[in-house]
């Protein structure tokens, strides 16, 4: 059963004017407009009084890395690469710095969290490419994405399998968005639970991510292409998300291309919950953080 705390956030979702363009069409027209309003990428001023924050660039793409802050020289846990959600065009919210936060400091380890242009100023397929890019610098044993940037994080995992190079150890997949077409015929059950999104309005974002190629392919529905070869899959989703239907869809296409797949389905949980300040989510990010850090294989 949802906790209490959780129940009270659902309900306070749909008031929130910032992540409206996820679940109305005419505010996702909007907000990608030409001269609209964007908030800023860099992370929130507070961040660096729970973590330490560095800004570099790894192959080009303007990243910044997160640390602890606890006066450890270096971090003990292993390297992230961190993919943001938000529809493709949207920035890392504050809900994101936070629980990132929180997963640098129960794990020890490095986030390093690429800016990446956001649609439609970019397509699939560039931004495929420049994540694929950064993590071949990288070279993070952890690659780790919600939502839209789970989608990401698969498809750059895909991208590098395909030129024949060792993907990461462990790709953790948060609500993970990888159709792009919202043409699952289950979603629309799920929809009247969902409070943050929106199916037309994903619809939309999907096709200004792919850009001149078929929403469908797999650069922005990753869960059509080669699942071969990812090393070990975690999926979180939620009851309640509007992919829950993709995710599970996804989970046994894994298992069918013969890939190991941890995969974990809260009862009454929405979508990115796992980001929210809520106690599933705390304890969540307490099997994250084991994950990153090499200690546990896969939540249970």
């Amino acid at each position: 059963m949802a906790s209490l705390r959780s129940s009270l956030v659902a309900r306070l979702v749909p008031l929130d004017r910032g992540s409206r363009y996820v679940r109305d069409v005419d505010a996702l027209r909007a907000h990608v407009a030409p001269g609209a309003r964007q908030a800023s990428p860099a992370p929130p001023a507070w961040l660096r009084r729970r973590v330490r924050v560095a800004r570099g660039r790894v192959a080009g793409v303007r990243c910044y890395r997160l640390t602890p802050g606890d006066g450890r020289a270096e971090p003990v846990g292993r390297d992230v690469l961190y993919l943001h959600g938000g529809a493709y065009a949207g920035e890392a919210s504050a809900h994101h710095w936070r629980f990132l936060a929180r997963l640098v400091r129960a794990s020890g380890a490095s986030v390093t969290v690429p800016i990446y242009t956001l649609a439609p100023r970019a397509t699939a397929r560039e931004t495929v490419a420049a994540m694929a890019a950064v993590q071949r610098e990288l070279a993070a044993p952890v690659v780790m994405g919600d939502s839209a940037g789970a989608g990401l994080a698969l498809a750059l995992t895909q991208a590098l399998c395909a030129e024949g190079r060792e993907g990461p150890h462990e790709l953790v997949l948060l609500s993970p968005w990888v159709d792009a077409t919202m043409t699952n015929p289950e979603i629309p059950a799920v929809a009247p639970r969902d409070p943050l999104l929106g199916v037309e309005a994903l619809a939309l974002a999907g096709r200004l991510y792919a850009g001149p190629d078929d929403p469908a392919g797999p650069l922005a529905s990753p869960i059509n292409g080669d699942l071969t070869g990812l090393g070990r899959v975690t999926v979180l989703v939620g009851a309640r998300d509007l992919l829950l239907p993709d995710a599970r869809r996804l989970s046994d296409r894994i298992r069918a291309a013969g890939t190991a797949v941890t995969y974990v389905e809260e009862p009454g949980m929405l979508h990115d919950w796992m980001l929210l300040p809520i106690p599933e989510a705390a304890r969540t990010i307490d099997g994250l953080a084991a994950i990153v850090a090499g200690v546990s294989p896969a939540l249970r």
